[in-house]
Order: structure tokens, then C-alpha cells, then sequence
């Protein structure tokens, strides 16, 4: 998958800008961790608490987002936020 997305504001027929799918085959979990905002840690926690306790918990509550992300496509969220425009449009107009 391509790192960078097209958006309003960047030409969209770039290559550099194009994603590399159809949008209903790239997920949120896909963009988020494109995105940089999902990564593993390479430190060793300080407490053996935090390693036995709550990292395990943690990774299973992220695996669980990860999967929840991976059903909302690319595709679902542009059809979204053209919802949210026509709803603008409709409220303007009234």
C-alpha cells in the first residue's frame, strides 16, 4: 500500500498519491498503521506488572481494534463523508 493518500488539499493524480487497491479493499486498520500512528514498542517496560500485566492486555485490545479497523474499507469512509456533505447541502438549503 502506498504511504500517502490523495486528499482535497494534494493532487490526486499523482503517482506518489495514488493507493496502490481499490478503495473498498484498503481498511482503516491499513491506513492507520500507513499512517504511522500504530506501532510496536521496542522498549522493555521497567516494571514486571506492566510486562505480565498490562502489556498483554493492551495487545489483545489492540489486535481487537486492529481487527474491528480491518471491516471499515476505504470505500466506507468516502461514502461516509459524501453522506455528511449532502447532509450540509440539505441543512443550508432548508
Amino acid at each position: 500500500m502506498s504511504r500517502r493518500l490523495a486528499t482535497p488539499t494534494n493532487d490526486h493524480h499523482r503517482p506518489e498519491c495514488k493507493v496502490a487497491r481499490e478503495r473498498r479493499g484498503v481498511t482503516a486498520n491499513e491506513i492507520l498503521r500507513a499512517a504511522g500512528t500504530v506501532h510496536e514498542a521496542g522498549e522493555e517496560p521497567n516494571s514486571e506488572l506492566v510486562a505480565k500485566v498490562v502489556l498483554p492486555v493492551l495487545s489483545a485490545a489492540e489486535q481487537e481494534f486492529g481487527q474491528a479497523l480491518s471491516r471499515i474499507s476505504l470505500d466506507d469512509m468516502v461514502h461516509r463523508a459524501a453522506s455528511m456533505a449532502t447532509e450540509r447541502v440539505l441543512t443550508k438549503a432548508a
